[in-house]
């Protein structure tokens, strides 16, 4: 609803002043970008739900199809199981007693979650603030927040609107309830005759501090759109750079996990194996 009101305000202005294609152009940048970003993000998100996906099979494989062909020789032989093979065994007897009744729990209690997530506007603030504070997703959603506040903010104050029109569009085609709250309050301060650096400097929780300096700057030498079009480049980088930093640090991460998770299981199936050969030996 957001970008479709956008986009309305660009073609009016865009026919009110017959320069109606390089609105359109102005309009087709500006959704390349977005989409630019998400590109970048999923391909970023590709290796480690693929990391996952692959962990998740390699271990339902060695505990469900490779352990039960060891199981009755194990049973047979009075022999003190290794810790590891205990767990291991009690997760495929839990897998194979319990394992439909867990999964079907499971998706059950998720569209529970999900369900009461959409509905509650509380629970959303709680979740989108823990998920602002963990450093390299919170830098993340705070940079795409603005970034797509520099963005419109460009195309609209070069079209003639202003500030107050670009707050309560932003408003309404954010995702993030926590910015589309604080974008509705900034834009009744600038109702109230507050200057645009007063109103988003009371809130450096949701604002990186160069655009705070960006906006006060642009007010000072009256080019806000250009201070605007700076911070966005500014901010396209750094996003380019956090998903790349976030790439760098999950991927060694998932690589470690992956290899402690099937290595352990491995190892449960191994060491009982070990102690017959040393049962039989005697």
């Amino acid at each position: 609803i957001g970008f479709n009101r956008f986009l309305i305000i660009l073609i009016q202005n865009g026919e009110m002043s017959g320069n109606l294609s390089n609105t359109l152009l102005k309009a087709c940048t500006f959704l390349e970008k977005k989409s630019q970003i998400k590109n970048k993000i999923i391909g970023a998100m590709i290796y480690p739900i693929f990391i996952i996906v692959f962990t998740l099979i390699m271990t339902l494989f060695l505990i469900l199809y490779i352990f039960p062909k060891i199981t009755p020789l194990i049973n047979s032989l009075n022999i003190e199981l290794p810790l590891m093979t205990k767990i291991v065994q009690g997760i495929y007897l839990i897998s194979t007693n319990y394992g439909l009744y867990i999964l079907f729990s499971t998706l059950f209690l998720s569209i529970l979650i999900w369900s009461i997530y959409i509905k509650s506007d509380k629970l959303k603030i709680k979740v989108n603030i823990f998920l602002i504070n963990i450093p390299i997703i919170g830098r993340y959603i705070k940079m795409y927040s603005v970034l797509s506040l520099c963005y419109m903010g460009e195309i609209l104050l070069n079209s003639g609107h202003g500030m107050v029109e670009l707050f309560e569009i932003s408003a309404e085609y954010s995702v993030n309830i926590i910015y589309k709250i604080r974008f509705l309050e900034i834009k009744n301060n600038l109702v109230k005759g507050i200057s645009v650096s007063n109103a988003v400097n009371t809130d450096a929780f949701l604002f990186p501090p160069l655009f705070t300096h960006m906006c006060e700057l642009g007010e000072k030498i009256g080019n806000l759109p250009y201070m605007l079009s700076n911070c966005a480049k500014v901010f396209d980088q750094e996003i380019d750079n956090t998903i790349k930093k976030f790439t760098s640090l999950i991927e060694p991460t998932l690589m470690v996990f992956m290899g402690l998770i099937v290595g352990s299981i491995a190892l449960s199936i191994i060491l009982p194996i070990y102690e017959i050969t040393n049962h039989l030996g005697k």
